[in-house]
């Protein structure tokens, strides 16, 4: 019976993604590490540390067939430590030759580490992929829907109109600086960590940085400049990234939650066959997809602003903050990757209702189009004058119930040329589309550049 719905047989699938779980479950971490005591004993080996016969033999035999995990977990329980049961399981199939050199100068924060850093790196690849769909989808969202003019909304109040294409545009530049953190963050993952117990290489025999420089080469990984042990920035930005995506994430089905209320339904979530609402009410449809991605995102972020105390270390390697990464990194990750997924296929399926835009526009007879009559006027007459004169002119719209429009054209203080200006909606959102355009190129160049 699983204690957290993250391994629960039945809500898991709502929690995390299959494959992020696949990178992160205890078979994959142990293999990682096995991984890793086998190419450092090569590059021990390579630099004359150990016996090449030993680096042979831990090459031989470091491999899942010979974890014993109920052994490792009955040590664990007796002696308290994360990985000394794992090299005795290993040590019994191994000759004294050769067990003697295995986790030779290495903590097991070198391990790891250094597995840690080298998963983070196809963490992003994956969410890397997820983001192209989400940008793919909302490109071609943002040409749609260019014309599709909806209420701009300020404070929760309708305000001057936008279109549907100019908010998914927003959404995806959002999207794009995301694809560029990642970037960013990449260059700083995928670093090896093997400096010793307290970082200084001091137990190595002057071959620390030949031995490191061979196992980062082995590993196609990179060489830091100096231990990272009690420095975790990178891992912070990295899963602080994550934070930022599944909020945008959250972001854009929170907006979709709210335009699909009720007394809005200007847009609504494709719903399957197969998918209830309500088992109570029948006709309900409820946003089940917003509330997921919203839910993910807020336990991501609460699991990323705790990990936010292990930037604080003691000394020169400090457990307390270390070791609670072990707990919420893998957690952070599959959570983002499931939030990612999910807002695809919200994206993907999403039901967008021109027509009932243009009645939420109509419902308060068109003053929201009014802004533009007061930049007409404004010159001529002065701000003060031009706001009090176009109040009084949405007075009247909603006094005698007749479209601003309508107001307008029959104003005897208004040219044609000025009336056609400001009764003609498209006129007033070109700096929209020209917005939408210029999203929508730059997002096509940088797909274009990969």
């Amino acid at each position: 019976m699983s204690v957290s719905i993250l391994h629960s047989k039945v809500f898991s699938q709502g929690w995390t993604h299959s494959s992020m779980n696949e990178l992160f479950d205890e078979r994959s971490r142990v293999q990682g590490w096995l991984e890793i005591l086998v190419f450092l004993a090569e590059a021990q080996a390579e630099a004359g540390l150990i016996p090449v016969s030993a680096a042979i033999e831990i090459a031989e035999k470091a491999s899942m067939d010979n974890v014993d995990f109920d052994f490792w977990a009955e040590d664990y329980k007796q002696s308290g430590h994360s990985v000394l049961g794992l090299i005795r399981c290993l040590a019994k199939k191994m000759s004294p030759a050769g067990s003697d050199f295995l986790f030779l100068g290495a903590t097991v924060q070198d391990v790891t580490d250094t597995w840690t850093s080298k998963v983070c790196e196809k963490v992003l690849i994956q969410l890397t992929e997820q983001i192209e769909l989400v940008t793919d989808i909302l490109m071609r969202m943002s040409e749609n829907y260019k014309f599709a003019v909806m209420a701009g909304r300020t404070h929760g109040q309708s305000g001057s109109p936008v279109t549907f294409g100019f908010k998914c545009a927003v959404w995806l530049a959002e999207f794009e600086r995301h694809c560029e953190r990642i970037r960013e963050v990449g260059s700083r993952l995928g670093v090896v960590q093997f400096t010793g117990s307290v970082g200084s290489m001091y137990s190595l025999s002057g071959k620390g940085s030949e031995i490191q420089e061979n196992l980062a080469r082995k590993m196609k990984m990179k060489v830091p400049s100096v231990a990272w042990t009690s420095s975790r920035d990178v891992f912070y930005e990295f899963l602080h990234l994550q934070m930022m995506l599944s909020s945008t994430c959250a972001k854009v089905g929170n907006e979709i939650y709210n335009l699909q209320r009720t007394e809005i339904g200007e847009v609504s979530e494709g719903l399957s066959s197969n998918q209830v609402g309500s088992i109570t009410m029948p006709y309900k449809k409820n946003p089940e997809l917003a509330e997921q991605i919203g839910t993910l995102a807020r336990a991501v972020r609460y699991d990323v602003h705790s990990l936010a105390e292990s930037l604080i270390h003691e000394h020169e390697r400090d457990g307390l903050s270390w070791k609670l990464e072990w707990l919420q990194l893998p957690q952070i990750c599959t959570m983002t990757a499931k939030c990612m997924e999910v807002t695809v296929h919200l994206l993907e399926n999403l039901q967008v209702h021109p027509v009932r835009m243009k009645e939420n526009l109509d419902r308060n007879f068109g003053i929201s189009f009014s802004e533009r009559l007061l930049m007409v006027l404004a010159p001529r007459s002065g701000i003060s004058k031009a706001r009090a004169e176009v109040q009084q002119i949405c007075e009247t719209s909603l006094r005698e119930k007749r479209h601003f429009f309508e107001v307008i054209r029959s104003h005897p203080g208004l040219s044609e040329e000025e009336k056609e200006l400001v009764t003609d909606p498209l006129n007033s959102l070109v700096g929209c589309f020209h917005m939408i355009e210029r999203t929508v190129q730059m997002a096509q160049s940088r797909k274009n550049e990969k």
